[in-house]
């Protein structure tokens, strides 16, 4: 028997189409042995009732994770502003992206566009192969069409 923490997490979508994503982690933990993952999602539609008594944000969409333990550390000297985003179609060749926070530059290479190495886009190809689109539920295709550094924009951060 494993427990696992269940975490629902919540997209909350505003006025000026903007979204706000959250995570609560549920009281109930997802139980391996037992197989309780309709208490699970019982209890996550309960909590979501009542962060919609509580914002007047629309909550049209939640997700429940099942959070398992890894292994090793975080590298406390990577840089989340910048991440890689790889732009990559489904199965139906619908466009569709995802990115990675804090990409390798150590391991993979840039060119003067930003645009990240053969190898990156390799790297990335593995990872599709357990994806899919959002937008579509679709599997990804596994050749991104390209990938590309790309920096965040903090706020109330000044630079000199």
């Amino acid at each position: 028997m494993a427990l696992y923490d269940a975490v629902l997490e919540v997209d909350f979508y505003d006025a000026a189409e903007k979204t706000a994503t959250r995570a609560y982690l549920l009281r109930t933990q997802y139980d391996s042995a037992g197989n309780n993952f309709d208490d699970v999602l019982t209890e996550a539609g309960d909590a979501l009732t009542a962060i919609n008594v509580l914002t007047m944000a629309a909550t049209p969409t939640y997700r429940i994770a099942v959070q398992g333990l890894g292994s090793g550390s975080a590298n406390v000297a990577a840089n989340n502003q910048v991440v890689a985003f790889t732009r990559i179609r489904d199965t139906d060749g619908e466009k569709s992206s995802f990115e990675i926070p804090a990409w390798d530059d150590v391991t993979f290479d840039e060119n003067n566009q930003n645009v990240l190495s053969d190898a990156y886009d390799t790297a990335a190809a593995a990872l599709a192969l357990f994806l899919r689109a959002p937008e579509t539920g679709t599997n990804y295709a596994l050749s991104p069409d390209y990938s590309q550094s790309r920096t965040r924009k903090s706020r109330d951060v000044i630079h000199d």
